[in-house]
């Protein structure tokens, strides 16, 4: 057996001064009054959000049946990149005025348009059911995540999704 080495010197502790509160400037975090300020504007613009959704939603009803229609692998694809791309705004606002579900469905489509291997193209009758999904979210003006219907939906369009991929 091999002896350990002995430190001859103790350990030294160096404390390296924090320069962060010199670069930001006075203050101290997070300014209470802009986030109360922000969550009001979200709130007065959540009424708008909904109408807004609304249109967004018969839009990408609109691109699913342009997908169903395409006459060919170009279009198709076309369809598809317009149909990713609403659903991606979709999700990303969708949370922030309340509407979980939404933001999970929405959420799922990408993932599953995400997920394809390259040079595979969407499953029309995929798209439907997501877009039919949202169609219901809005008539019913399910908030939130629905639930455990909602929970239900989500995983029914995340198993579809997983069975047209790997097919």
């Amino acid at each position: 057996m091999s002896a350990k080495p002995v430190a001859s010197e103790e350990a030294q502790i160096i404390q390296v001064p924090n320069a962060l509160p010199a670069k930001l400037g006075p203050g101290k975090g997070i300014d209470d009054a802009l986030v109360e300020r922000a969550d009001q504007a979200i709130e007065q613009q959540a009424g708008s959000f909904l109408e807004r959704l609304v249109e967004e939603v018969q839009h990408l009803v609109r691109l699913t049946t342009e997908l169903e229609d395409a006459p060919d692998q170009a279009a198709l694809s076309a369809a598809q990149q317009k149909i990713y791309a609403a659903n991606h705004e979709m999700r990303g606002e969708a949370g922030t005025y309340g509407f979980a579900l939404v933001t999970g469905i929405a959420n799922a489509l990408c993932r599953y348009v995400e997920g394809l291997p390259t040079g595979t193209l969407a499953v029309p009758a995929v798209v439907r059911a997501h877009t039919d999904a949202l169609r219901a979210v809005i008539r019913d003006s399910v908030s939130g995540d629905g639930g455990a219907a909602g929970k239900e939906l989500l995983q029914g369009l995340q198993l579809l999704a997983e069975k047209m991929q790997n097919r």
